[in-house]
């Protein structure tokens, strides 16, 4: 990530008394061992230095971790964390059935990446 844009992140995040910048790292290799050494409970990451199997690869061991990417650009980014999502359908009916899965489908279709 350019030193600019860890600079605002940087800033925008000290301004939060809840938020503590616990560690920095050059080394992308293992996010795992980073949140491990640090006990962040999100990371930020530069989305040109950090891809979607990586991210992956770490809910799997760390599920609780969130992982903001954000592009080397400053102009966007992405949130990835692993949620529960509980549908109550009620009851269980053909109609119910078809609702509820569309429901969850318009969800899915919004524009976001998953994992």
């Amino acid at each position: 990530m350019p030193r600019m844009l860890r600079e605002i992140v940087d800033d925008a995040l000290s301004k939060r008394p809840d938020v503590k910048l616990v560690d920095e790292t050059k080394n992308d290799n293992s996010l795992v061992d980073a949140v491990d050494r640090s006990g962040a409970a999100f990371l930020i990451v530069s989305a040109e230095r950090v891809g979607p199997a990586d991210v992956c690869r770490l809910l799997e061991q760390r599920p609780r971790v969130k992982v903001f990417a954000i592009a080397d650009s400053g102009r966007d980014g992405c949130l990835y964390e692993l949620r529960p999502n509980l549908v109550l359908v009620g009851d269980l009916s053909p109609t119910s059935l078809v609702q509820a899965v569309l429901r969850n489908e318009q969800v899915d279709s919004e524009p976001a990446r998953r994992l």
